[in-house]
């Protein structure tokens, strides 16, 4: 151990500016570390939703210029060849659900297939019905929270 007596008054004063010094610098590094997280984490939420909600338009597009008439039946043959169109484009897996929880379309075909991925757990569907993102059959969709 470094005895501190031994320097002199100029010596003591260099040393203990060091250290304010350290100690701030870690401190600067550990508020910028979190600081950068919080905000990569809020921007990548948002490019989230921007993608999200392009997907959603364009999906709303494609059903829109159909000649067909939107009924659950062919929504599944209007959206069977753009859906990889869309994956492709904003560089997401694209998969869409059932309101009973069940995968309808996939962008990846090995999804379609029997599989734990290819159905909406029990509390989330649970959740999603209580937050009015869908609803029973007989019942008014809505597409937002109440």
């Amino acid at each position: 151990m470094i005895r501190f007596k031994r320097f002199n008054l100029r010596g003591r004063i260099f040393l203990a500016m060091m250290g304010v010094v350290l100690i701030t610098s870690s401190l600067m590094i550990l508020v910028v570390l979190f600081h950068f997280e919080k905000t990569n984490d809020e921007y990548h939420q948002t490019r989230l939703k921007q993608k999200e909600s392009s997907i959603h338009s364009s999906i709303g597009y494609i059903i829109a210029k159909s000649p067909q008439n939107a009924t659950p039946a062919n929504i599944q043959s209007m959206l069977e060849t753009r859906i990889y169109e869309l994956s492709q484009i904003n560089g997401l897996e694209i998969s869409i659900f059932n309101l009973s929880g069940g995968l309808y379309i996939a962008s990846n075909p090995p999804l379609l297939t029997d599989g734990p991925r290819n159905r909406i757990p029990a509390d989330l569907m649970r959740e999603i019905h209580e937050k009015g993102y869908a609803s029973t059959e007989g019942e008014k969709l809505e597409t937002g929270p109440k």
